[in-house]
């Protein structure tokens, strides 16, 4: 490999490590917020609601967002965990999410809308609840305005089609 090669890839290498247009996203998460939660077990089975609060914060030089949100789930406490963050080489938000209710966890590939006011992710889960496995699912944040961010996770569980099992609307406190 030629020298002009090698300064190539090393400059190549260089652009896909600094935070980028896309990181600037990652600011709107940002925050202490509440959280208003319905859920739904199945798409023709009753809403079940409840309320929690969501911290998330910026780290390694805003590259990534750190998300820790704890609440209640049929009257059990729960905490999750998640990270969000943008692939520079890849293109793409990436996302990972566990919670202290189970041992699955799920990692998820994100596109931006064109406006920048919405986030989707496409990935698997598993559900012991079901039995099944690498079950397709689909998560989206956007953001009404600066005061309030809206998560959605639609998945199908075998049915012809998807719906929203969860929706969380947090307000920045």
């Amino acid at each position: 490999m030629s020298t002009t090669q090698q300064e190539q890839k090393t400059a190549d290498w260089q652009a896909t490590r600094a935070p980028g247009p896309m990181h600037e996203l990652l600011k709107k998460f940002a925050g202490t917020w509440t959280a208003d939660m319905t859920m739904r077990m199945g798409a023709n089975q009753p809403e079940m609601k409840s309320t929690g609060k969501l911290k998330a914060e910026l780290m390694f030089g805003e590259r990534y967002l750190k998300m820790e949100e704890e609440g209640s789930f049929m009257n059990t406490p729960f905490r999750d965990f998640g990270m969000i963050g943008y692939d520079n080489y890849k293109q793409k938000f990436t996302a990972y999410w566990c919670f202290d209710m189970g041992t699955q966890a799920s990692f998820l590939y994100g596109t931006p809308s064109a406006d920048g006011q919405m986030i989707v992710f496409h990935g698997v889960t598993d559900e012991a609840m079901t039995g099944r496995r690498d079950m397709p699912m689909r998560l989206l944040y956007r953001w009404p305005d600066a005061h309030t961010m809206i998560f959605e996770i639609w998945n199908e569980l075998g049915l012809p089609q998807e719906f929203k099992s969860l929706e969380i609307t947090y307000r920045r406190q």
